[in-house]
């Protein structure tokens, strides 16, 4: 875009993504070019997660079309893969499906790109899953897709040819019952995609198609007692099919579907296992299929909400193993054993301690050297195969993968100095430290991670600020702030993963933190502390004893030595931070937090309905003492910000007004005095201020409201504000929704004031600002931008790790994700 005869011209990256995975079995899937798909909120991220470790995990893509909460998400596949290649088939076709009751067909484009194909409409409640397969004939691949829903209908969906669109084939009705998990399977002799449902009745449903291609069902397998969760199906070496189900009875089963000889052997005397049997008709031939009980296994001890067979891989040999994920917090792989064929238990992995609930499903990668498994936080847990001397013996072990928050995000903060980290805060009710983690020279093998979750809280979390690169303040939805100070174990693993090294005040650190029995404070553990150890129960007869009157599970901290990102279950126990101070003084909860850039004051408010509860609060940091009561807002102040020389202090609220602070260097007055506010009959702004920014030279700030106005003021003449003469620059800009976010470059570009906006839609755009004018330079494209309310933005303080000419701007948003974006400037 021209701006007063300058040609702007910046490239936007998008960096980094941290987004939890929802909480639904059927969630995530792993595509065969390394490309995980999971739903996040109502969104499908996409992540590279390659079988080398030396390839860091990373989301580079979020896909935006749904209205709702994404509950499945699959990869179209075909058994075989190289027939589709060389006949046009189409790779990395993708499909969603969620509570908006839709099904988006995702297509890959150039560059990794996605756009939409089609979106089917048909149920008429939540989608909860999905199934879909290629179907190739002689002349060309069909495409099938079913999905059920909690209507109580499974969908069949058609498409004749590649390229074509779907339609609604047909809808089989379970009366008051529902599906939660279906499957296709091709039965290789007749060509025929065979159909498998479980659902609330306990049985598997299995569908052929007949002549005129309508399913109908031949066969429903009883056993087990309660509701199906996941059915999953492969066709062994012998050209049998395994049918692998599992439930809330914590029964896996496995079918054994394979033709029928024409003639069987007598045997009088043998036991024989019931088999049932079904014809399948083809315009050529019959073929006739028997469907017997091959294992039962049990070794889960709750809900078992998924399986899945490890995938043939780039060999072609299917081979016979089955993973099994339970909210007992544990994954099993069974196989059946070399000599006997009795199905056994071979690799038991997972006991995730902490406060976590459980794992909602698991998945193999493309090549099944690593396994992948999410759980009800939102969390991402990853084993992989290492090499073993003793081959005899399979070692699995963890190892690091992406993840985020599973609620709305509300707050970001850069480290103060030269943002070598950045905290974010949850609705989820943690806050979350992500670092660079600096694995050689290469930055293309760099990657951001969480490497620390500071705080796991009881109340859901409104507002942080960085105090110190070792202190920080949150508030949450109680009357307290908190106050966090980094302990010694978090300096060391910041030195091993980024390279960044923290000198100033980190003398008498304590080494980590703990949570107490039913606290929600985190007490600091000093070395030589006796740690208690965990009273979780490790076996099946203890776990049986335990009741409500058994002593609660403690979270305890473990010294560490992390060279990589540390796991989840690290996470959750061993990166928290003591917490060294409560500061009360506030009615009701607190909405807003601030620190002075020298760390020597903190600013907070809380929620108000009358001005007596809109007094900002001003703390001392070196006595935790009240200074300064500032009361002039009528509402809820909804941020604070000072300015970079630390000597004035902005206010916006939800009033429709801003008050300018400024301190008093005369010790006989208040800290804080009024230098100026906007008077709220000018109407400059007609809605609530969400937000507001000090440019870096502190000669001019900006607000941003609902009333889908951001305004820029310096200090002038005006008529509409009061005290130091703050006035319009220009006109105010003009957005396309609610203005919810603002915040200023730390430098100036082409000599005008850089600004990035966040709306409400999630849209994110800059804008220049000089003395008369406010404009938008350039408009991030729709692919990197967030799918709901932009929360905050936050640039980078300036960091001498960066090039000239490049900034790094953190957002936060509703749709749970916390953004990096690179912004490289061609500047004159």
């Amino acid at each position: 875009l021209a701006l007063n005869s300058h040609v702007t011209r910046m490239e936007i990256k998008l960096d980094y993504v941290s987004v939890g995975c929802n909480r639904t079995p059927q969630s995530t899937d792993w595509y065969e070019d390394h490309t995980l798909a999971y739903g996040a909120a109502n969104s499908v991220a996409l992540a590279e997660v390659g079988e080398d470790s030396s390839t860091a995990a990373r989301v580079f893509a979020t896909l935006h079309a749904h209205k709702d909460h994404v509950n499945c998400v699959i990869w179209i596949r075909h058994c075989s893969r190289a027939k589709l290649v060389s006949k046009g088939c189409p790779v990395g076709e993708l499909l969603s499906g969620s509570v908006d009751k839709t099904i988006v067909v995702w297509k890959r484009e150039v560059a990794n790109q996605y756009v939409i194909g089609q979106v089917l409409e048909g149920h008429t409640a939540s989608v909860t899953a999905i199934a879909a397969t290629y179907v190739a004939a002689m002349e060309a691949v069909s495409t099938t897709v079913a999905s059920a829903s909690s209507d109580s209908s499974v969908i069949i969906w058609q498409r004749d040819t590649i390229g074509g669109q779907f339609s609604l084939w047909q809808t089989i009705s379970f009366g008051r019952g529902f599906m939660i998990t279906l499957d296709f399977h091709l039965l290789t002799e007749c060509n025929v995609a065979m159909l498998a449902c479980g659902g609330d009745d306990g049985k598997v449903h299995l569908f052929i198609p007949a002549a005129d291609g309508k399913y109908y069902r031949v066969l429903m397998l009883s056993g087990h007692e309660d509701w199906i969760r996941s059915i999953s199906m492969i066709q062994d070496d012998t050209g049998d099919v395994l049918i692998a189900s599992c439930g809330q009875d914590m029964f896996v089963r496995v079918w054994r579907l394979s033709k029928e000889l024409t003639k069987e052997p007598s045997v009088d005397d043998e036991l024989k296992v019931k088999k049932n049997s079904f014809t399948v008709s083809t315009q050529n031939c019959q073929h006739k299929y028997v469907v017997g009980i091959e294992t039962v296994l049990l070794g889960h001890e709750d809900w078992v909400y998924s399986v899945c067979w490890q995938p043939a891989g780039t060999t072609g040999v299917q081979p016979l193993r089955l993973l099994s994920a339970s909210m007992d917090k544990t994954l099993i792989l069974w196989q059946p054993d070399v000599d006997t064929g009795v199905w056994l238990e071979q690799v038991r992995v997972g006991e995730v301690g902490g406060n976590t609930l459980g794992l909602y499903g698991a998945i193999f990668s493309p090549c099944g050297s690593q396994i992948l498994a999410h759980g009800y936080q939102g969390a991402f847990h990853l084993w992989r195969i290492v090499n073993n001397s003793n081959k005899s013996i399979e070692r699995w072990e963890p190892w690091v993968i992406m993840g985020g928050h599973y609620d709305e995000v509300v707050d970001v903060t850069w480290e103060p100095h030269d943002g070598h980290y950045l905290v974010s805060v949850s609705a989820d009710q943690t806050s979350r430290l992500h670092a660079m983690w600096r694995q050689s020279d290469d930055e293309s093998k760099n990657a951001w991670y969480e490497i620390s979750r500071p705080q796991i809280h009881g109340y859901d979390m409104h507002c942080v600020a960085m105090v110190t690169p070792v202190l920080y303040a949150s508030g949450a939805e109680e009357k307290v702030i908190r106050v966090f100070q980094s302990p010694a174990n978090f300096i060391d693993c910041l030195a091993a993963i980024s390279g960044v090294s923290i000198t100033k005040g980190v003398f008498g650190l304590p080494l980590g933190a703990s949570i107490p029995p039913l606290g929600l404070s985190n007490k600091a553990v000093y070395t030589g502390d006796s740690v208690e150890v965990s009273s979780k129960p490790t076996t099946a007869a203890a776990r049986a004893k335990t009741n409500i009157f058994t002593e609660p599970q403690v979270s305890t901290f473990e010294a560490v030595s992390f060279k990589v990102p540390p796991f989840e279950d690290h996470l959750i126990q061993n990166t928290l931070w003591p917490e060294v101070q409560k500061l009360y003084g506030h009615g009701f909860e607190v909405f807003t937090v601030a620190a002075s850039p020298d760390g020597t004051l903190i600013a907070s408010a809380s929620k108000a309905a009358k001005q007596e509860h809109a007094s900002i609060r001003i703390w001392d940091v070196s006595s935790w003492c009240q200074k300064s009561l500032l009361t002039h807002h009528t509402l809820t102040v909804t941020q604070l910000k000072f300015s970079h020389n630390g000597t004035m202090l902005l206010a916006v609220s939800r009033d429709r007004c801003w008050s300018l602070w400024k301190q008093n260097t005369n010790n006989d007055k208040e800290l804080f005095s009024l230098a100026g506010h906007l008077d709220p009959k000018s109407r400059l702004h007609s809605r609530i201020i969400w937000s507001c920014s000090w440019s870096h030279d502190d000669k001019c700030f900006a607000t941003a409201s609902r009333d889908k106005k951001v305004i820029v003021w310096s200090n002038h003449a005006t008529a509409q504000c009061s005290g130091d003469n703050w006035s319009v620059v220009g006109m105010p800009l003009e957005c396309s929704d609610a203005a919810t976010a603002v915040d200023f470059a730390p430098r100036s570009y082409d000599d005008k004031y850089l600004l990035a906006v966040g709306l409400d839609n999630g849209m994110i755009f800059l804008c220049c600002a000089s003395w008369n004018s406010l404009s938008v330079a350039v408009k991030f494209s729709h692919s990197v931008c967030h799918m709901s309310t932009v929360k905050r933005l936050a640039w980078q303080p300036q960091s001498k790790h960066l090039p000239g000419h490049t900034y790094k701007l953190a957002s936060c948003s509703s749709d749970r994700c916390v953004k990096i974006y690179s912004v490289t400037t061609n500047e004159n």
